[in-house]
């Protein structure tokens, strides 16, 4: 028993100084899974009354997006990229909450690096798995809502 313990601590060693060493390539491929997990199934469900909302606003003027977006509880940083995304990649539920998701996965990046300088290396690596799987965040990227843009600028 006490054997495999070592040995099992000599692995999460072992793997700790490779990800240490490969901080970067670490954080890539986490980023890559958070979007795979994040993607499936964004565009499956119709859009939310609050969906259509945030739509409804992005499409708007300049000055009307400000205007609109003080009695909301989203920023109206948020409106803007979404009109700017609407233009490129058009009006459908997997599109507007493509920018979510992307904003989601984005944030393991600040994450990794502020679990890493506050904490330790063990912390940042748990933390971004924590986040990348969570179900909450998950959900929350599947909506045309600027929860995770907060997300992100709350950790950057």
């Amino acid at each position: 028993m006490i054997k495999s313990i070592k040995r099992f601590d000599e692995f999460l060693d072992s793997v700790i100084n490779y990800i240490d060493r490969y901080s970067i390539l670490y954080i890539i491929v986490l980023v890559i899974i958070n979007l795979v997990i994040k993607l499936l199934y964004a565009g499956d469900m119709p859009y939310w009354l609050d969906e259509t909302s945030s739509i409804s606003i992005a499409q708007s003027t300049f000055s009307e997006i400000i205007e609109k977006s003080l009695g909301d509880p989203n920023t109206p940083l948020y409106f803007i990229l979404l009109k700017g995304w609407m233009a490129v990649f058009g009006i459908s539920e997997f599109s507007t909450r493509l920018l979510s998701v992307i904003f989601s996965a984005s944030t393991i990046i600040p994450l990794y690096y502020l679990g890493r300088r506050f904490f330790n290396l063990e912390t940042a690596i748990l933390v971004t798995l924590i986040f990348a799987v969570s179900h909450i965040h998950v959900f929350f990227s599947h909506e045309t809502r600027g929860y995770t843009l907060i997300s992100l600028m709350e950790t950057l």
